[in-house]
């Protein structure tokens, strides 16, 4: 009997301590969204010529996403839903489709961050490497794989990036598009040295780059698997 009262103790005991922790878990955490829908109608207006109004053979076309994002403390985590049920008049017809394709977590201290899953990224004005979203246009060329920056001082930032790019619903699959590796350091003269810290002169050097794979599949020219592109700027 005196044993399983004590067993009894234990199991009540540490549920209390779990429930606490997971209380605690929630109470630091946060959930951010965002949501956009886009729909049209089409008819046919003969006084101006459109008599076939039909888009992939709908009338109605639809756009629409929803961004989650959650946060507890230095990591983060989010996903993106997208459906083009079809995609409306104007946007690429293979965007049409629904699905998750945005799946991002990420953890970041004050001079380090990792990234795993879909990410955009930019180094310096975007010449050798530039990845971006623009819903109003259908475009979108997040990469998918893993980030990494490394800041040790201020001012003197380091960054590196692999993965492939997003090519509408396609999933990758080996040799179907080139591997992207990069790399990117900057230096902010103003910030790394306190003697130009409050010099009128702002001064910021950068270099990066980037690296591209892919397999030589053409059956007519003997083309380059490595292409590499390299940029300074100041």
């Amino acid at each position: 009997m005196k044993r399983v009262v004590l067993l009894l103790t234990i199991v009540l005991f540490s549920g209390i301590s779990a429930y606490s922790q997971v209380s605690e878990i929630f109470k630091n955490s946060q959930v951010h969204g965002s949501f956009e829908f886009d729909g049209a109608y089409y008819m046919p207006d003969n006084t101006v010529g459109i008599t076939d109004s039909m888009i992939n053979g709908k009338n109605f076309a639809f756009n629409g996403f929803g961004n989650i994002t959650y946060s507890l403390g230095n990591f983060s985590a989010g996903f993106r839903y997208e459906a083009y049920l079809p995609p409306l008049a104007g946007f690429d017809p293979r965007l049409e489709g629904q699905g998750f394709p945005y799946l991002w977590a990420t953890y970041a201290t004050e001079k380090f961050s990792f990234t795993i899953g879909n990410f955009y990224e930019q180094f310096g004005n975007g010449l050798t490497f530039r990845t971006y979203q623009e819903w109003m246009l259908g475009y979108d060329n997040s990469l998918n794989g893993a980030r990494v920056t490394y800041e040790p001082v201020k001012g003197l930032l380091f960054k590196g990036v692999y993965g492939m790019q997003r090519f509408f619903w396609t999933p990758y699959t080996k040799n179907s598009r080139g591997i992207v590796k990069g790399f990117d350091a900057e230096l902010d003269f103003n910030q790394v040295f306190n003697s130009m810290s409050n010099s009128k002169l702002k001064l910021v050097l950068g270099g990066s780059f980037v690296s591209n794979y892919q397999a030589d599949l053409d059956p007519l020219y003997n083309l380059p698997r490595d292409v590499g592109n390299m940029a300074g700027r100041m």
